[in-house]
C-alpha cells in the first residue's frame, strides 16, 4: 500500500465500498468527518457520565440532615457558590451546589453494576469507532488522512471546550 490522492475507483477496508464516482467519495469524506467529530463526543459523553455518578455517590453520601449544615459552612467559608438551586427530594429539602463546588465525603466510590455496564458500553463504541477510523487512516488515502486530521480538529474544538471551573 502506497500513499495515494484517489478519489474514483478507490477501494476502501472491504471490496464491497468501492468507490465508482466524485459524489460517492465526498459522501464517504462526510461521513468520516462526522465519524471523527463523534470520537471526541463519546470521550466527552463518558467524562460526563463518570461525573454524573460520582455527584450521585456524593449527594448520597452526606445524611440529609447534614446538608443544610454543610453548605451553609461552605458557602461562608468559600464565598463562591451564589447560585444554589433548592430542590425537593422526599421530605427534606436539600441545597444542590453550583457547578464547582464538590463534595469531599471521603470515602471511596465504585461504581455499581449498572453503572460499569453503561461506562464499559460508552468506551466500547469509542474504540470501536477509533478502530474504524485507524483502518481508514491505513488506506493512505491522503484526502482521508485530511479529513480525519479535520474532524479530530474539529471534535477537540466543539466538545472540550470547557472552563477548568465549571464541571
Amino acid at each position: 500500500m502506497f500513499w495515494n490522492w484517489n478519489t474514483i475507483d478507490a477501494c476502501f477496508v472491504i471490496s464491497a465500498w468501492h468507490i465508482t464516482s466524485g459524489g460517492m467519495f465526498a459522501a464517504c469524506c462526510i461521513g468520516l468527518l462526522c465519524l471523527t467529530i463523534s470520537f471526541e463526543a463519546l470521550g466527552r459523553m463518558g467524562q460526563k457520565y463518570d461525573k454524573y455518578i460520582l455527584r450521585q455517590f456524593q449527594y448520597a453520601s452526606i445524611p440529609s440532615s447534614d446538608l443544610e449544615e454543610y453548605f451553609d459552612s461552605q458557602i461562608s467559608l468559600k464565598g463562591y457558590a451564589k447560585n444554589i438551586d433548592v430542590q425537593l427530594d422526599g421530605k427534606h429539602m436539600r441545597r444542590i451546589p453550583s457547578p464547582g463546588l464538590y463534595l469531599n465525603t471521603g470515602g471511596h466510590f465504585r461504581p455499581n453494576l449498572v453503572q460499569q455496564v453503561i461506562r464499559a458500553g460508552i468506551y466500547m463504541i469509542r474504540f470501536g469507532v477509533a478502530y474504524f477510523i485507524m483502518l481508514l487512516a491505513m488506506t493512505l488515502n491522503g484526502y482521508f488522512i485530511l479529513v480525519i486530521l479535520m474532524g479530530t480538529y474539529m471534535g477537540s474544538f466543539f466538545f472540550r471546550w470547557e472552563s477548568s471551573a465549571a464541571e
